[in-house]
């Protein structure tokens, strides 16, 4: 399902309203229109809304905080029934990845890629969309996204990777954290706050516990990468320096799931104020040597 992180809403209670604020902040884009969509549909049944429509409303209700427990369940039990339109994992090597990335303005999102691509996707507010969504041109006859209105776009046929975790990693290369943090200053950050440690402190965190939920496989990069965000925000909130994790061993997907640790701790550092530290011990020294080489492919380059 598209919008898997609403499950837990399901049978939605008050009491869950500031989890549930924090999860769509987090999670939705709204168009920058949404005031005005939402005037005209804020009266209609919510049964013949559609999947934009329904988020505005969602978001709406969540930031006046103007609750109706039965219009939010409704509202969620619908966004659970769209299928997701996610794109499999890709086998680029995490180099690769970023020399697409640094290509990608080269790839302009011109107005005539429309006719023939059904997908677009948006580096910047991280979302997929029909290229039937796409309304504005800028003057240079690029195509706006219909959600942010960045030229940020690149199509299913430019054969690009379009998972979420090279999507992520796109957004922080061009973007600016919310402290102001490029994507130079960001790999300062990755070099001197996060270290690799051969014993474990009293007190660790084991990554095992997100791995190893039976209702996460390794590959499900959107679910992994909330939870691990979820644990570094928790330490922020505690106003905690610093922070170990015990690395486990990992069968299958060792590279994907390194490189969703890796644009997570990008993100969250480039964004916390207390949290400036991550330890890493990792129980496989395999798994240690292809982080230590993702690493340095990242400060390289």
């Amino acid at each position: 399902m598209k919008y898997w992180w609403l499950e837990k809403y399901k049978n939605f209670k008050i009491v869950e309203i500031n989890d549930l604020i924090k999860d769509v902040n987090y999670f939705l884009i709204i168009p920058k229109n949404y005031e005005k969509i939402y005037q005209k549909i804020k009266n209609e049944d919510i049964s013949n809304l559609e999947e934009e429509e329904l988020l505005i409303l969602l978001k709406k209700i969540t930031t006046t905080k103007n609750l109706k427990n039965n219009q939010l369940r409704l509202i969620i039990e619908k966004l659970l029934l769209i299928p997701d339109n996610s794109f499999p994992n890709s086998d680029y090597t995490l180099l690769e990845e970023l020399t697409e990335i640094k290509n990608l303005k080269q790839n302009p999102p011109l107005k005539e890629k429309i006719n023939s691509n059904n997908l677009a996707i948006c580096y910047h507010c991280l979302n997929i969309f029909f290229v039937d969504k796409i309304k504005n041109v800028n003057k240079k006859n690029n195509c706006l996204c219909p959600y942010c209105l960045k030229q940020t776009l690149y199509f299913d046929n430019d054969y690009i990777p379009m998972n979420y975790t090279f999507i992520k990693l796109a957004s922080i290369y061009y973007g600016i954290s919310s402290l102001g943090c490029s994507f130079r200053e960001i790999k300062k950050i990755l070099k001197k706050h996060i270290v690799v440690v051969k014993k474990l402190e009293n007190n660790f965190l084991d990554l095992a516990n997100i791995i190893e939920d039976p209702k996460i496989k390794p590959i499900d990069e959107k679910i992994i990468a909330r939870k691990l965000y979820l644990l570094l925000e928790n330490q922020e909130l505690n106003l905690e320096h610093r922070i170990t994790l015990m690395i486990p061993n990992i069968i299958d997907n060792k590279n994907l799931f390194l490189e969703i640790m890796l644009v997570t701790f990008m993100e969250t550092l480039a964004n916390t104020v207390y949290l400036s530290q991550i330890n890493l011990f990792f129980k496989d020294k395999n798994l240690e040597d292809i982080w230590k080489k993702k690493i340095k492919e990242v400060l390289s380059f």
